[in-house]
């Protein structure tokens, strides 16, 4: 089977089909086969670290929306925990903390997150040359989820 198609999917396409209603049947399946909903078989564990509630919660929905699990952190002992219980594709770490608190935070990920791979949002400029990518504040939802997805193709490919 396909493997964005799932038993409800495909149940409610037979049942079309018995009907004879083929329209409904496409309306059930290309949604499935489309490479842009790709993102049901490529899930990923995403960790977002940052300060501002709102702009968390904005990242979160986003990622959720398209099929990933995501856990929120907000000072060094929450990324320690998180860490510890999960091992995670990709680490986005928010333009709301501070240069210096970014590379600190990055340096942690090493010790405690090895593996994942790393996504700096920014405000005006990068603070982690060694990100594995980069995106800035403000960019369309659709963005940040391409950035993320690119991360995870390449973290599986590697």
């Amino acid at each position: 089977m396909h493997p964005n198609l799932d038993a409800r999917r495909v149940f409610t396409c037979t049942r079309a089909g018995r009907k004879g209603n083929i329209a409904e049947q496409l309306a059930v399946l290309t949604p499935c086969l489309d490479r842009r909903s790709a993102s049901t078989y490529a899930m990923a564990d995403i960790l977002c670290i940052g300060i501002d509630d709102a702009s968390m919660q904005v990242k979160r929905s986003t990622l959720e929306r398209a099929g990933h699990t995501v856990s929120l952190a907000k000072d060094v002992r929450q990324v320690i925990a998180a860490c510890s219980g999960i091992r995670f594709e990709v680490v986005l770490i928010g333009q709301t903390l501070p240069g210096k608190e970014k590379l600190r935070v990055h340096e942690l990920l090493q010790d405690h997150c090895s593996g994942a791979k790393i996504l700096e949002q920014y405000a005006a400029a990068p603070d982690l040359p060694a990100a594995d990518a980069h995106i800035r504040a403000g960019q369309p939802g659709e963005d940040l989820v391409a950035v993320v997805e690119g991360l995870i193709a390449r973290r599986k490919s590697a």
